[in-house]
C-alpha cells in the first residue's frame, strides 16, 4: 500500500482545494502553539518525542518531514499514537468480592426465570475475538471452565465477557500496536485523499478527530460522491436498499468492518436479493419491521416469510387475493424536475404497472401521504 501524501496523488479538480485548506489548518497550528507557554511547550515536546520513539519502535516510519508516515500532513506522532495503539493488557486483576457477587446474581437470576430458558444470540467474529480474549485471561488468573466451556459454577449462557466485565480490571503495561486500526488508517488516509481531504486538523475537522473518524464524517455527508461511488464501484444503487436510506445508510448496511471503505461482497448480495423478495411481494420499506429486530433487508425478508399475513397487514400490503404486485419499469424524469413532479411521475408509472390497485394502495406502498396530480 503507498503510504505517501502528497498533491501530486490528490486528484487533479481537488489539488488547489486540498492546499488551501491544509495552508489553513497549518496557521490555526500555529496560532495554537504560539499561545502555550515555555514549559508547556516542553513537555509537549517530551510527549512528542517519546510518542515517535514509542511508534518507530513498533514499526511505523517517519515520512521526509519526520512526522508519521501514511497519515494525512500535520498529523504528529502522539495523535498518531491514539489512533493505531492500545493498552497492552498482560492480565486481569480478580476482585474476589465482585466476583462472588457476580455469582450470586446469576444464580438468582436463573432460578427466578421461567419457562425455557433463552438461547442467547449469536456473537460476532469481533465479539467472538473479545470473548476468547476474556477466556484465556480469566483462566491465566485461575477461572475454571466447565464441560459446556463457560465460567465454571456459572449458569449456562453465562459468557466470559460477562464476568470480565463484573469482577476484573485489566492490568496494563505500556502500549501495543493494533495492526487492524493501522491497515484501516492508512486505507483511509487515501480514501480521503481521493476527494482532496489530506489535513484533518482543525479548523478543517474537530480537535483529536481520528482518520477513521473523519473518513466516517464525509461519508456521512457523502462529500464529492464518495459513498455513492464506493457503493456502485461494487453493482449497487440506493435502489437496492429500502425506502428511505441515504447513501451512508445504504453504506452502513453493507459495510467491511475490517477495511476502510470497505464493502462486503456476500452480504451486499445477500441483502440486495431479500429486498427483491420484499419488493415482489410489494414491500419497499422495512420501518415496520424495525419493532421485531430488522436491522435490514436479509432481517425484515426473514420475518416476513415467517409470519406472511401478519406484515402483509402491517406494511399496507394487500393480500394475496389483489393481483401480485408487479415492479414499475423504470423512468427518466425530465431535466429540471422538482421532487414534488418526480414523486407524481413514480405514483403514475407504478398505477400503469399495475391498474389492479388503487391511487390510494400505491400510495401507500410507496410511503406518500399526499401527492399532487400531474396537470396535462
Amino acid at each position: 500500500m503507498t503510504t505517501g501524501i502528497n498533491l501530486q496523488t490528490v486528484p487533479r479538480q481537488y489539488a488547489t482545494g486540498a492546499a488551501k485548506a491544509s495552508a489553513q489548518a497549518e496557521r490555526a497550528e500555529q496560532k495554537f502553539m504560539a499561545r502555550l507557554s515555555a514549559a508547556e511547550l516542553s513537555r509537549l515536546a517530551e510527549r512528542e518525542q517519546a510518542a515517535k520513539t514509542r511508534l518507530l519502535s513498533l514499526g511505523l516510519e517517519a515520512n521526509e518531514t519526520g512526522k508519521p508516515k501514511g497519515f494525512p500532513i500535520g498529523t504528529n506522532w502522539i495523535d498518531a499514537q491514539n489512533m493505531v495503539t492500545r493498552s497492552k493488557v498482560v492480565g486481569l486483576n480478580i476482585d474476589e468480592i465482585r466476583l462472588q457477587n457476580a455469582l450470586g446474581r446469576a444464580i438468582k437470576e436463573d432460578a427466578r426465570r421461567t419457562g425455557e430458558r433463552p438461547t442467547p444470540p449469536a456473537l460476532t467474529e469481533k465479539e467472538q475475538a473479545l470473548e476468547d480474549e476474556a477466556k484465556l485471561l480469566l483462566m491465566a488468573e485461575g477461572i475454571q471452565e466447565d464441560t459446556a466451556g463457560q465460567p465454571e459454577g456459572f449458569p449456562s449462557g453465562y459468557r466470559w465477557g460477562d464476568l470480565r466485565k463484573l469482577a476484573a480490571t485489566n492490568r496494563v503495561d505500556g502500549v501495543e500496536l493494533d495492526e487492524t486500526a493501522l491497515r484501516k488508517t492508512l486505507q483511509a488516509t487515501q480514501a480521503l485523499a481521493s476527494i482532496g481531504v489530506i489535513d484533518i486538523r482543525p479548523p478543517l475537522f474537530p480537535s483529536g478527530t481520528s482518520v477513521l473518524t473523519a473518513l466516517d464524517q464525509v461519508l456521512r455527508e457523502n462529500r464529492n460522491g464518495i459513498t455513492v461511488q464506493t457503493l456502485r464501484a461494487e453493482g449497487l444503487e440506493l435502489s437496492d436498499f429500502p425506502r428511505p436510506s441515504t447513501p451512508y445508510e445504504a453504506y452502513k448496511t453493507v459495510e467491511d468492518t475490517q477495511n476502510a471503505l470497505g464493502i462486503n461482497k456476500e452480504k451486499a448480495a445477500k441483502v440486495k436479493a431479500d429486498y427483491q423478495i420484499l419488493k415482489d411481494e410489494g414491500i419497499f420499506t422495512i420501518q415496520p419491521f424495525k419493532p421485531f429486530g430488522a436491522k435490514d433487508a436479509s432481517d425484515a425478508a426473514r420475518l416476513f416469510k415467517a409470519e406472511p399475513n401478519k406484515f402483509y397487514e402491517m406494511t399496507n400490503t394487500p393480500p394475496p387475493s389483489k393481483p401480485r404486485w408487479k415492479v414499475p419499469p423504470l423512468f427518466n424524469a425530465p431535466r429540471g424536475a422538482s421532487s414534488t413532479q418526480v414523486r407524481a411521475l413514480a405514483l403514475e408509472n407504478a398505477m400503469k404497472a399495475n391498474p389492479g390497485y388503487s391511487r390510494e394502495e400505491v400510495m401507500a406502498k410507496f410511503g406518500f401521504d399526499r401527492i399532487k396530480r400531474l396537470g396535462p
